[in-house]
């Protein structure tokens, strides 16, 4: 399902026009990315928490020739999903025969 997708949707169980889910949605999307940004957690009960996580600097070594270089730190989003909706999307997993 892509955004479009979901936010028809959610237009049409809540019977609210398209237009405003859209706009909620896409405010929603950027609170939480500006949220992130300035290093606080988004937290969303039972869905899961949106984080700024990453990597710190290390050393590592150039694939081709060898010779030793340094990695930069990386800095991204991260998502860790909460036990509701782990436990939503176990239930759809049948087990193996």
């Amino acid at each position: 399902m892509n955004k479009q997708q979901l936010v028809n949707e959610t237009a049409q169980e809540t019977g609210v026009v398209r237009a405003e889910v859209w706009l909620t949605f896409e405010a929603m999307l950027a609170k939480i990315a500006h949220t992130i940004q300035h290093g606080e957690d988004v937290r969303l009960s039972g869905f899961g928490v949106f984080y700024k996580g990453g990597r710190k600097q290390s050393g590592g070594r150039h694939p081709r020739t060898g010779e030793p270089m340094e990695i930069g730190p990386v800095v991204r989003p991260k998502f860790r999903a909460g036990t509701v909706l782990r436990q939503s999307v176990n239930k759809t997993v049948s087990p193996s025969a």
